[in-house]
C-alpha cells in the first residue's frame, strides 16, 4: 500500500502549522495552465504551493526485490523474535535479492526458515551460554553461523550478541538485516540523482510560475537505510543541479510514527536538527481517489 497520500498530508500540515493558515483549492495532478500534473497543487493564504513525492530506493530494482524479501522474512522474524535462547540479541541477515523460486510455496519457504533459525541459534547458545560481567569480557561476545535453509536458493546469517549492556528485555530478541551491494553508497547517490532528475524539472516549472515548491522523500528501507545515509546522498546528488525545490523533506515511514527532517530550506542544504512526528493514524491520504 502506497504512503503517498499520508506522507503527503503530513507535510501539509507542518506547512500549514508553520502559516497559521489552511490549505484551500487543493487540486491533483491535473495539467494547469501549461503546467505538469504534480502530487498535489494548493494555497496557503496568498502563497500557491506544488508538492511531489517519492519513495526512495538504495539500489536498482529494490522495491520489487524488497516485495518477495519481506513476505518471507517479517512473519518468521515476528513470531520468534522473544522466543530465542537466552540470553543474547539476534540479528537475521539477507542477502541483497532473496528470491524463494517456484520450487517452494512461500508457507514451505517461512517454514524452512523458521527451523533454521530455531536450530541455529540454539548452536550459538550452546557455544556460549552465558553472559559474562563487564570485567571478564568488557566487549561482551559475538558470534555468527552462515547457511542455506533447506530448500532455498541462497545463504543467510544468524548473528548473536552477548553484552554486558544489553541484558533483560533485549535477550532473545531477533531484528532483520540486509546486506547491500558492495558499492550500496554509491548505488544510493545513484538512485537519489534518478528521483531527482524524475522530480525537479516539474516543481521547477511551477516555481517559475510563482509557486512555493516543495519535494518529499519517502524513506521505507528498515534495513539499509536511515536519515544520515539519505542525506548524504542527497547532499552528494545536489551538486551542480540547478532546478531544486524551495523545501526538500525526508519521512521516515519505517516505524510509528513517522519521521520528519528538513533536508534543504531555501539555499540550505543540510540535514535539520529538528524533525517532526506524524502518527500515521492520524493522517488523511489526500491522493487517493
Amino acid at each position: 500500500m502506497s504512503n503517498e497520500g499520508k506522507a503527503c498530508d503530513a507535510i501539509i500540515r507542518l506547512l500549514e502549522e508553520r502559516a497559521g493558515k489552511v490549505r484551500a483549492n487543493v487540486r491533483r495532478s491535473e495539467v494547469t495552465n501549461g503546467l505538469p500534473p504534480v502530487e498535489l497543487d494548493f494555497d496557503i493564504g496568498d502563497q500557491h504551493v506544488a508538492v511531489e513525492h517519492t519513495l526512495l530506493q538504495t539500489f536498482a530494482q529494490q522495491i520489487g526485490s524488497a516485495k518477495q524479501f519481506y513476505e518471507l522474512a517479517l512473519e518468521v522474524v515476528s513470531s520468534l523474535s522473544g522466543q530465542l535462547p537466552k540470553p543474547g540479541v539476534y540479528k537475521l541477515y539477507f542477502p541483497t535479492f532473496s528470491t524463494v523460486g517456484r520450487s517452494m510455496t512461500m508457507d514451505m519457504a517461512r517454514n524452512a526458515l523458521r527451523e533454521w533459525v530455531i536450530a541455529t541459534a540454539g548452536q550459538l547458545h550452546a557455544s556460549h551460554p552465558e553472559r559474562r560481567a563487564k570485567n571478564v569480557e568488557p566487549f561482551g561476545h559475538e558470534a555468527s553461523i552462515t547457511g542455506a535453509p533447506t530448500g532455498l536458493p541462497f545463504e543467510i546469517t544468524l548473528w548473536r550478541e552477548l553484552h554486558w549492556s544489553l541484558a533483560g528485555r533485549f535477550d532473545g530478541v531477533l531484528t532483520l538485516g540486509r546486506f547491500g551491494p558492495e558499492n550500496l553508497e554509491e548505488q544510493r547517490v545513484t538512485q537519489m540523482t534518478r528521483a531527482l532528475t524524475n522530480k525537479c524539472p516539474k516543481l521547477q516549472k511551477f516555481k517559475q510560475a510563482g509557486a512555493w515548491t516543495v519535494l518529499i522523500l519517502e524513506d521505507a528501507d528498515i534495513s539499509l537505510s536511515n536519515h544520515v545515509t539519505v542525506a548524504d546522498a542527497f547532499e552528494a546528488a545536489c551538486v551542480g543541479r540547478e532546478d531544486l525545490p524551495d523545501e526538500v523533506f525526508l519521512i521516515d515511514t519505517k516505524t510509528d510514527p513517522w519521521t520528519v527532517w528538513k533536508l534543504k530550506d531555501g539555499d540550505k542544504i543540510e540535514l535539520s536538527e529538528k524533525y517532526w512526528e506524524y502518527a500515521e493514524a492520524a493522517l488523511d491520504d489526500v491522493t487517493s481517489e
